[in-house]
């Protein structure tokens, strides 16, 4: 997306720099609580307000299917030093990492069909995926992203 001088001046008058280093924004919010910032594209349109921070500092578009995480936690906050583009499991990664967000995992969570201790003896078995799938009732491609780590990764013995 391409800025005029004249947006990115009304865009600099939107955020206020505080102690910890956030530029947080003044403007108004979503109801989650991020920056909305609007800009004119022919008709009116509203945007992100850390991700039209992100493109103005770094004078480029986003790539596509990628997020603008932020590093402060802070919701509010346009720095673009405190910003970087990543994934959804990136910034899932990160979530988890920082203990933000509610996520109950493992045996504490209402709906996981498999205890942690049946996550190590998947991981430890040879047999067939299939298999483990009816053992524990659970669809193969369950068992298939226990096994390369794309799910249940909170498991000790295991990387996040």
């Amino acid at each position: 997306m391409d800025f005029s001088q004249a947006d990115i001046d009304r865009f600099k008058e939107k955020f206020k720099v505080v102690e910890s280093g956030c530029w947080e924004w003044s403007g108004a919010l979503y109801k989650n609580g991020y920056g909305m910032a609007y800009f004119r594209r022919g008709k009116r349109k509203t945007f992100l307000a850390h991700r039209i921070s992100w493109q103005i500092s770094n004078n480029t578009s986003i790539p596509d299917g990628m997020l603008i995480c932020h590093t402060c936690d802070n919701r509010k906050c346009v720095n673009p030093s405190h910003l970087y583009v990543g994934t959804s499991k990136d910034n899932n990664t990160d979530t988890i990492k920082r203990s933000r967000g509610n996520r109950i995992t493992g045996d504490r969570c209402s709906w996981s069909k498999i205890a942690e201790s049946d996550i190590h003896e998947i991981l430890q078995s040879t047999e067939k995926q299939s298999v483990l799938a009816s053992r524990y009732g659970v669809h193969q491609s369950t068992i298939s992203q226990i096994k390369s780590g794309k799910r249940r990764t909170n498991i000790s013995g295991q990387t996040v």
